[in-house]
């Protein structure tokens, strides 16, 4: 079991990785094979939450959220599950982050401060097993 475990989260890490190591000099992330939102560039005005509904409480998905930080302000990139809020992060001014879990509904992006904020992202599904 902690086998598989440990082997799941190395593919989530490398697929997340993969990801954001992509985005090409003009920051935009390329579609990816397992795309399920985006790519798209949003902009948010300072306190705004920008919200991403990618399931509903019947049907959560496992995740990786990719974000590039294309403005000048502070993000926080979340997820939500049917029954709480998942694990964050936040992402400095052009910065890149991949935040993968697993059983989201919706991921939200917050500008926290700076004059606007302005990113890309992309969310990919996460197939455990793909055979």
């Amino acid at each position: 079991m902690k086998t598989t475990y440990l082997t799941t989260m190395f593919a989530i890490l490398v697929l997340a990785f993969n990801g954001a190591a992509s985005a090409g000099p003009s920051n935009e992330l390329p579609i990816g094979g397992r795309t399920i939102a985006g790519p798209a560039i949003s902009e948010s005005e300072i306190g705004v939450s920008y919200a991403i509904q990618i399931g509903n409480s019947f049907t959560p998905k496992n995740i990786c959220t990719t974000v590039v930080n294309l403005g000048n302000g502070l993000l926080q990139l979340g997820g939500l599950r049917p029954t709480a809020e998942a694990s964050g992060t936040t992402i400095a001014p052009g910065e890149t982050k991949a935040l993968c879990d697993f059983d989201i509904v919706s991921v939200t992006v917050k500008c926290l401060d700076g004059t606007k904020c302005k990113y890309n992202w992309r969310i990919d599904q996460v197939v455990l097993n793909p055979n």
